[in-house]
C-alpha cells in the first residue's frame, strides 16, 4: 500500500492526476513495453527533444488519459500493473528525467518511454504499436536457420553448448547435453 502511495505521489508531482491502478489483463503488459523500450531506445540527448508535446498529445486520449508504469514501481513480476493517469496541462508531464517510465495510450497504439542506460537516459517513441509487433513477428517467422546462426555468431561471449531434449514419458522431458566428439 505504501509503495503504491509513493508512486501516486510521484505521479502527482509530475503533473498527472491518478485515475486508477489497472491490472494488465488483456492490455499490453508494462513489462513488455519496458522490454521494447530497452531494446530500441535512442540516446537521450537529441532524441529527448523528439519526445515533445506532440508525442504526448498523440499518447493521451481526448480527456488526457493514458497508462504509465514507472521503474521501481511495479514493473515486472506478479505485481506488474499500469496506473491510469490524466494530464490536463500544456506541454509535457514532468516524467522526463532519471526516473525511467513506460507510457501507453489507452488504445494500445502509442508507446513512449525513457529508460536508464549506461550513457544516460534513452528514449523511445512508437506509434502503430500492434502493427509494428505484427511486422516484427512476421519477419522473425521468415528468418532462416542460417540467418539466425549468423546473428547468434555475432553475439559476444562464449558460445553455449546446444541442448537436446529427450521425451522419456508423455509430459516429462529430460534435457541432455550433446556428446562431445573427440578429434
Amino acid at each position: 500500500m505504501r509503495h503504491r502511495e509513493g508512486l501516486h505521489e510521484l505521479l502527482v508531482r509530475a503533473g498527472l492526476t491518478v485515475v486508477e491502478d489497472v491490472r494488465p489483463g488483456s492490455l499490453f503488459p508494462p513489462e513488455a513495453g519496458w522490454r521494447i523500450a530497452r531494446g530500441i531506445a535512442a540516446p537521450g540527448g537529441a532524441a529527448r527533444e523528439a519526445l515533445d508535446a506532440v508525442w504526448w498529445r498523440r499518447l493521451a486520449d481526448a480527456d488526457g488519459g493514458f497508462l504509465v508504469a514507472v521503474l521501481g514501481y511495479r514493473i515486472g513480476g506478479n505485481d506488474s500493473w499500469w496506473t491510469r493517469v490524466r494530464y490536463a496541462g500544456g506541454g509535457m508531464p514532468e516524467l522526463i528525467g532519471d526516473l525511467g517510465f513506460v507510457a501507453l495510450s489507452l488504445d494500445g497504439q502509442v508507446l513512449l518511454a525513457e529508460v536508464p542506460g549506461a550513457d544516460g537516459p534513452r528514449v523511445t517513441a512508437l506509434d502503430r504499436l500492434p502493427e509494428r509487433l505484427e511486422e516484427a513477428a512476421a519477419a522473425a517467422g521468415r528468418e532462416t536457420e542460417v540467418e539466425r546462426a549468423e546473428v547468434w555468431a555475432g553475439v559476444p561471449g562464449r558460445p553455449a553448448w546446444p541442448l537436446h531434449c529427450r521425451v522419456s514419458r508423455p509430459g516429462i522431458t529430460t534435457v541432455v547435453p550433446p556428446r562431445r566428439q573427440v578429434a
